[in-house]
């Protein structure tokens, strides 16, 4: 492309994908043809196609307007075209999230500062601060709508505490109602248990809910002194009051958000650090070995996939059980509810693949704890279903041989075993920079893993 960034090529033919896709300055646009092959028939260009192609138009910093035309054919109606410039916008949402390994390629790089200037700087954070903008008009609306409710109850003959006194004492008598409705079934099984029903003793149970009665009464008749409960508008108060909390909670949680999203992803970012830093892939913000391995594995479970091999936990496997092992880093479970108890207890291809499918799994709730602990999940829970069939697979048996995972069909397994290709060839990379033992290992297991549908492109 650098050819036609010094103008050398003073025309280019391009489909609509390459046109997003690479970063070619064009002064002007000429679409040749408005129809394309969609795999079955020709059909019209999409508004967003065509946004594509003619969103290349215009080079930055240079032209103050770009130019595109449309070449009109025999076979397509202007009333088309038309319709397809004129469809509604292309909007464009970024998918970015700070991650384990981007925060450590960063912070191998650039100083913590740096790296949250950057995550200032991102796409997704403009949008989130346009959201918080948003956000801050429809807070005005909710302010000024507060303000005329509470302006309403000034110089009334109900002041709003009055009101606001009445919902507190009506929320405690809401809360003991409920309160007794447990214990009176907890009483009449206490007195069963001890007496078989015919016992007049009262237990623990009864004893509470009696004291918890008297404090109802109390609320009542303080309800009943309250100024409010006499108004002849009393219903119409009520209901005042409650629109005025309804505002009140919408502008608290609103100012959270707002708050939250003005910087989110350096938040992120400083969290995901301090994970590292406690376990041990940063230290004095940069780092460690082990971080350098783990920043060159791609993935929701990188730090996962890193601490296994940093603890030796792979090293005495053979090939076939490394893959039925990594699969469970590398694919995600489908969701069923219930299976778990139907399946009974898993069962595993060898006793290796067991005993570190057990390591695994433990490694993740320690540190999901952790990520918990700081209201940042990351991690994906460890794969069950695909240990078998990965086993199987790499120990070259044919595919219409090798029995599903319960309720999973045949592209689910492929997309699998595309994952954990992936993840092998990532992790026979790290090794491999980092001159460890293992490497045989891995490399084995990615040659085991190319047969059929899975193969080398790159």
């Amino acid at each position: 492309m650098r050819a036609s960034c010094a103008a050398a090529w003073p025309s280019t033919i391009a489909t609509e994908t390459l046109s997003l896709g690479i970063n070619m300055p064009a002064r002007g646009v000429a679409v040749s043809s408005f129809t394309k092959f969609d795999g079955v028939n020709f059909s019209t260009l999409t508004t967003g196609e065509l946004t594509q192609l003619m969103g290349r138009a215009g080079r930055r910093g240079i032209d103050v307007i770009g130019h595109g035309v449309i070449l009109k054919e025999a076979d397509v109606e202007v009333g088309t075209i038309y319709e397809v410039a004129m469809g509604p916008t292309l909007v464009v949402e970024s998918k970015f999230l700070p991650s384990y390994n981007m925060a450590l390629n960063l912070l191998r790089v650039y100083t913590p500062a740096e790296a949250e200037a950057l995550m200032q700087r991102s796409f997704g954070q403009f949008q989130k601060r346009l959201a918080a903008t948003a956000s801050d008009e429809r807070l005005a609306n909710a302010r000024e709508q507060l303000a005329d409710l509470r302006r309403m109850w000034a110089g009334g003959d109900v002041s709003i505490e009055d009101v606001a006194q009445y919902f507190k004492l009506e929320e405690r008598r809401r809360a003991i109602r409920i309160e007794l409705r447990r214990l009176r079934r907890e009483a009449g099984q206490e007195r069963r248990h001890r007496h078989g029903g015919q016992s007049r003793a009262i237990g623990h149970a009864g004893r509470l809910a009696q004291r918890l009665e008297v404090e109802a009464k109390g609320l009542l008749d303080r309800q009943r002194r309250l100024k409010v409960v006499r108004s002849p508008r009393f219903g119409e108060l009520l209901q005042e009051y409650g629109e005025i909390r309804t505002l009140e909670r919408e502008l608290e949680v609103g100012r959270r958000e707002a708050t939250g999203q003005m910087d989110e992803y350096p938040r992120k970012l400083r969290r995901l650090a301090k994970i590292l830093e406690e376990t041990g892939f940063l230290k004095q913000d940069k780092p460690t070995d082990k971080g350098l391995f783990a920043a060159r594995v791609y993935g929701e479970n990188t730090i996962l996939v890193a601490e296994a091999v940093s603890l030796g936990w792979f090293e005495g496997l053979t090939p076939e059980e490394l893959c039925a092992v990594i699969v469970m880093l590398a694919a995600e479970d489908r969701e069923r509810r219930g299976d778990r108890q139907q399946r009974g207890a898993r069962r595993y291809p060898t006793p290796a693949i067991a005993q570190t499918a057990r390591l695994i799994r433990s490694l993740y709730f320690r540190f999901a704890d952790m990520e918990r602990d700081l209201d940042e999940p990351n991690l994906r829970a460890p794969s069950h279903d695909y240990i078998d069939f990965a086993y199987r697979w790499s120990a070259g048996e044919a595919l219409d041989k090798i029995p599903l995972p319960p309720n999973v069909d045949i592209g689910d397994a492929i997309k699998a075993m595309k994952a954990l290709y992936s993840l092998l060839r990532q992790l026979e990379f790290a090794i491999r920079q980092a001159r460890l033992p293992m490497l045989e290992t891995v490399s084995k297991a990615v040659s085991l893993m190319e047969r059929d549908v899975i193969k080398r492109t790159y």
